[in-house]
């Protein structure tokens, strides 16, 4: 699936001519933005694939609750963090909000492009695999490429949120909300389900992974293809 456009937030002005000039021959659609309020107050912020390149270090909000921003309305177009810090907890934390890859400046415009041309290969295959995913509400089942598993009505409402939530990703807390579990052994209970749940859509080639604190993650067959 080809990108098309290309979304800088960034408020250094000699990285933005930087990846105006690498993108640019690439035929990309580019838009600037110096500050994450500007880039938020812009009535088409989230245009259907396009490559977000967002600074960490912005005034006001930061790259990770940028993330979370676009993420919350648009789950498979990437997101590519740029920034001169070599922090790794900030990696992984970018990286849990939902930021594709992190970036180190000065950017290698070779990696950028390789990373730019294997992100359009996982968004065809995202899309794919969407396209095929089915939820049956009068069944109470899910299929995927010919198959179907038969669900209850709480591991239905589960997959039916981890397909709406972006990157397919539910904390714990939002689990137990969903399935209305409030008691001392909601937990116990959320954890039992996910199991059980496991168990029954393996079989489609579809795996639930525990994000150690925080919650967990529905992987389709074509995540794996593309980590």
């Amino acid at each position: 699936m080809k990108i098309r456009r290309a979304i800088i937030v960034e408020d250094d002005e000699l990285m933005v001519s930087y990846m105006k000039s690498v993108l640019a021959p690439l035929g990309l659609d580019i838009q600037v933005f110096k500050s994450a309020e500007n880039f938020l107050l812009n009535p088409q912020r989230y245009p259907k694939r396009a490559l977000y390149l967002l600074d960490f270090n912005l005034p006001g909000l930061n790259g990770k609750q940028i993330i979370q921003f676009i993420r919350n309305h648009d789950r498979y177009s990437p997101i590519f963090i740029i920034s001169g810090e070599n922090n790794v907890q900030r990696v992984n934390e970018c990286l849990e909000a939902g930021a594709d890859d992190y970036l180190f400046k000065p950017v290698d415009p070779r990696l950028l492009v390789a990373k730019l041309k294997r992100s359009e290969e996982k968004l065809s295959l995202l899309q794919s695999v969407d396209d095929e995913l089915e939820l049956d509400l009068g069944k109470r089942s899910i299929s995927l490429r010919g198959k179907q598993v038969s669900l209850t009505i709480r591991e239905f409402n589960v997959v039916q949120r981890f397909l709406e939530a972006p990157e397919k990703h539910l904390m714990q807390d939002e689990l137990m909300t969903k399935l209305e579990l409030r008691n001392t052994n909601s937990r116990v209970s959320a954890s039992i389900l996910i199991s059980l749940l496991r168990k029954k859509i393996y079989g489609l080639g579809l795996e639930i992974k525990t994000i150690r604190g925080n919650g967990y993650k529905l992987l389709v067959p074509c995540d794996e293809r593309t980590k």
